[in-house]
Order: C-alpha cells, then structure tokens, then sequence
C-alpha cells in the first residue's frame, strides 16, 4: 500500500495563494514523481475505498429502515 500522500504532488513553484472568482487554483500534478505501477495501486485504494464507503451507506440505510420498523412496532 502507497503512504504517499496526493499533496505532495504539487511543484516548487505553483502558486498556491492566488484565487480566482471560483475559489483556489488547483496545482497540476507532477505525475512523473510517480511509477506507474505507484499510480495504479493508488488508484486501485481510491476504488476500494469508493465501493466501501457505499457498502457502508446502504448497510445504514438498511440499518435505519429497521430501526423504523421497530421503533413504529
């Protein structure tokens, strides 16, 4: 599993502190700090963590449709 966090994708040099009417400027990724073998795996925790955090939001939904139901009987 990868520790290198997305933040320090940004280079020496961006400006981080200029804003525009729709909020900060965002800094384009140096993406060759990266293998690529390094971004898949990344990509592959972000997908992981997308299907978990929706697993989770239906097992609550789920959980508080019963809730309902006993609370109602």
């Amino acid at each position: 599993m990868s520790h290198q966090s997305f933040s320090c994708l940004t280079e020496k040099g961006d400006r981080h502190n200029e804003t525009t009417g729709n909020g900060p400027l965002l800094a384009h990724p140096n993406l060759d700090m990266f293998t690529p073998e390094e971004l898949l795996q990344q990509m592959k925790e972000i997908r992981l963590r997308t299907i978990l955090k929706e697993a989770m939001k239906l097992n609550n939904q789920a959980m508080k449709g019963r809730f309902e139901e006993l609370s109602a009987g």
